[in-house]
Order: structure tokens, then C-alpha cells, then sequence
């Protein structure tokens, strides 16, 4: 199991960097890649400015740059998908996150994962869900499935939630969904680090 942390959005909302703002004393990202380094083999961070971040990271965590930035997440991560199944030895899974999450909870990403074993082999995704829809930026992904993606980007699909209805999906149970809760404005990171 491979972690992918997606840290390459523009954060114009924010104002500053999101990856960079503290929680609790933490930057983002960091507090994020500690949680996914808890719960996988590898943390690979996929980023336009890996120079940036290379404070935050910890021996083991691999910075790699973006080739092509601000072309949205769903690019970003075909792009680390590529990545990661061009290791000399791919994981079978990759858990994909967003770098703005600090309430990640490490329990509830390793009971995810402790479910994958069980699901059938055609399953490419397990991801929560809420109301809203699909949560695709905190799951799981079957990397040897990926051509799925492949073949939506070719028939110009460009987003999470045009492709997740088009595949096999389980969905992840859900027990506190301020978890997913990701921060894009200052009043956002404010009510976090209250």
C-alpha cells in the first residue's frame, strides 16, 4: 500500500499555501503525510514545488514535482498513478489524499484498508461518501485497474465525480464526517484550530 498526497492546488481561497498553514502547530501537509505514512508502505507527495515542502518531510517521504500543474486533481493524479505503476515493485493499492485534511483519523484509514482484502477483484475504488457525493480525495484506488481512468480521461472526461459512477466503487463506512473535512479559507483553517 502506497499513500499519494495531492499538494499542487493554487489555494486561492486560502490566500496562502494550505499545505504550508499550521493545525495545532502542524503544517498541513506534514500532519497529513504523518497520518498516511501510519497507514502505508510509502508516502510519495506529488507537488509543483517540491523545494517548498522539503522542511515538512520526514526520511522516507518522497517529494516528486508535477510535470503539468493547475489541471486539476483528477490529472494530478493520473499523472502520480503513473508514477507509482512504474515502481520497480507497484503497491496493488494507493491511498489517495487530499494535503488539507488535518482531521484524518489514523483508526479509520487502517480499518479502511483492513477491508480492501475482502472486496472482489474488480472493484477499483473504496471511497466514503456523503451526501454531498463522493469523498474521492481521502480513498482507496486499485492500481492495476487504472486503465479505467485512463480510458475516461480519453473520452474527455476531466473530474472525480463524472468518472467515480462509472466504475466499481464500494463505499467506505463512515462513522464522523468532520474527518473529510478539508480546509480552504482562512475561516475554515479557524474553526479547525479552535
Amino acid at each position: 500500500m502506497d499513500a499519494l498526497i495531492l499538494a499542487g492546488g493554487n489555494s486561492r481561497r486560502m490566500g496562502s499555501d494550505k499545505a504550508l498553514l499550521s493545525w495545532h502547530g502542524i503544517p498541513l501537509l506534514r500532519r497529513v503525510a504523518q497520518v498516511a505514512a501510519a497507514c502505508t508502505e510509502r508516502v510519495y507527495i506529488l507537488t509543483p514545488w517540491p523545494e517548498r515542502y522539503e522542511s515538512l518531510r520526514d526520511p522516507g517521504w518522497h517529494l516528486w514535482r508535477e510535470s503539468a500543474p493547475n489541471r486539476g486533481p483528477l490529472l494530478a493524479f493520473q499523472e502520480g498513478v503513473a508514477r507509482l505503476r512504474a515502481l520497480a515493485v507497484p503497491a496493488e493499492w494507493v491511498l489517495l489524499l487530499a494535503c488539507d485534511m488535518p482531521r484524518l483519523d489514523e483508526q479509520v484509514l487502517r480499518n479502511w484498508r483492513e477491508e480492501l482484502d475482502s472486496l472482489p477483484g474488480e472493484m477499483v475504488a473504496a471511497l466514503p461518501k456523503t451526501e454531498r457525493g463522493w469523498e474521492p480525495l481521502c480513498g482507496f484506488y486499485r492500481l492495476s485497474l487504472m486503465h479505467q481512468l485512463e480510458a475516461f480521461l480519453q473520452a474527455g472526461g476531466g473530474s472525480f465525480q463524472g468518472w467515480l459512477p462509472r466504475i466499481p466503487t464500494v463505499v467506505l463506512p463512515l462513522l464522523q464526517e468532520q474527518m473529510l473535512t478539508n480546509c480552504n479559507t482562512p475561516a475554515d483553517l479557524e474553526g479547525e484550530n479552535a
